[in-house]
């Protein structure tokens, strides 16, 4: 397994992807300080854009929640959906 380094901190994502036979395409994106403005140097709407958040539950199982990037994730129905 290569891990990840300056020159390609993507190294493991991809040594991964490989073993699974999957193939990915990174794309680098610039930096942004938030939502609105990493949709703005995209060229995309707020909407365009997908929050990932990831949950571990009670039982070692998780729970992956993707949130449109112009809205606001509802804890109380992630609670219900994690326990």
């Amino acid at each position: 397994m290569t891990e990840p380094t300056a020159a390609d901190p993507t190294a493991r994502v991809r040594d991964a992807a490989s073993a699974r036979g999957l193939a990915i395409e990174v794309r680098e994106r610039p930096v942004a300080q938030s939502l609105p403005e990493a949709a703005a140097l995209l060229g995309l709407a707020t909407a365009d854009i997908v929050k990932t958040l990831v949950v571990k539950r009670r039982d070692d199982t998780y729970l992956f929640a993707l949130i449109p990037g112009d809205r606001a994730i509802s804890w109380p129905k992630l609670g219900r959906w994690s326990a």
